[in-house]
């Protein structure tokens, strides 16, 4: 099923039958109003994880409709650590960061005795609805590879092909974004970018169509690769941009956010199962729209 907005995300994951999401530090007005909004739309079930004396303090103050069960628990790893453990056991499908650091939540996802790490690469992908088109732009990894080195850069590309496949792109197109379009040796991403359009030609990579190094100009715009007379299959029809590092795409992501105006989610792959590390300080519908886009993968 291709999935043409966010719209129609939301209408697919009502229809699929509920995942339940185990919430780590869930003593929190906002992560509790994600939990009410959500159960009342039939996007999730939950069970929530934390300091049981505040979880249901909130709840009655705020007069919250809200009976999911409770896991007590005494102190934030402990938390993570449990939240984990539901998944595990098969009474949860999935994970939600609560009130509590994403490296806390990480190291429990990815402990390698009790985790849910698979021995890939983790990494996020933010998305918006495409300008021009039905369908979304995924951009990669603003949140979590930091320097990513080739293997976890092929890593990136992998777990981002893996959602837009998900969402109904069977063969999603990938630009390797640099500051330049051309092949520069003192440039290192460069390279990688070169090697990464090779992996993808000799198949591994697959799944997809990569092409790199290609500046954002001409990977958003075919007009803008043809005035630089490039000629690429991805230019304009991007589906996926891989940034070179961090720094490069958390600036593009908020740019786009806060500057362009655009509705952006965020959903983090890479583990056994997609888990959901959105921002406390997001607003309602963006973590709802993360729910339905994990509910809906899963």
């Amino acid at each position: 099923m291709f999935v043409k907005n966010y719209e129609h995300l939301m209408q697919l994951a009502k229809e699929k039958e509920s995942i339940t999401i185990a919430v780590a530090a869930a003593e929190d007005l906002g992560e509790l109003q994600v939990v009410e909004e959500a159960t009342k739309q039939n996007l999730a079930k939950f069970v929530l994880v934390g300091d049981e004396a505040k979880i249901k303090q909130i709840i009655k103050e705020n007069k919250m409709e809200i009976d999911s069960p409770i896991v007590a628990t005494n102190s934030l790893e402990e938390s993570a650590a449990k939240a984990v453990e539901l998944v595990r056991s098969g009474d949860a499908q999935t994970v939600m960061k609560g009130m509590l650091h994403t490296r806390i939540i990480m190291r429990a996802v990815l402990n390698k005795e009790k985790g849910l790490n698979v021995g890939k690469p983790v990494t996020a992908a933010s998305m918006m609805e495409k300008i021009d088109g039905d369908g979304f732009l995924l951009m990669t990894d603003p949140a979590i590879a930091i320097a990513p080195d080739l293997n976890t850069k092929k890593g990136m590309i992998e777990n981002a092909v893996s959602i837009a496949r998900g969402l109904g792109v069977e063969k999603p197109n990938v630009a390797c974004v640099c500051a330049q379009e051309l092949v520069n040796p003192a440039m290192a991403d460069t390279l990688d970018a070169a090697i990464l359009s090779k992996m993808a030609d000799r198949g591994q990579i697959a799944n997809c169509v990569v092409d790199g190094p290609l500046a954002f100009d001409n990977a958003y715009l075919e007009s803008a690769a043809k005035a630089k007379g490039i000629n690429s299959p991805v230019a304009g029809k991007t589906d996926i941009m891989m940034f070179s590092d961090i720094d490069v795409a958390n600036s593009v992501v908020k740019t786009v956010r806060y500057i362009g105006g655009y509705e952006l989610i965020t959903a983090t792959v890479g583990t056994k199962v997609p888990i959901i590390l959105s921002s406390r300080a997001g607003t309602l519908r963006p973590r709802l729209l993360t729910v339905a886009l994990t509910a809906y993968l899963i």
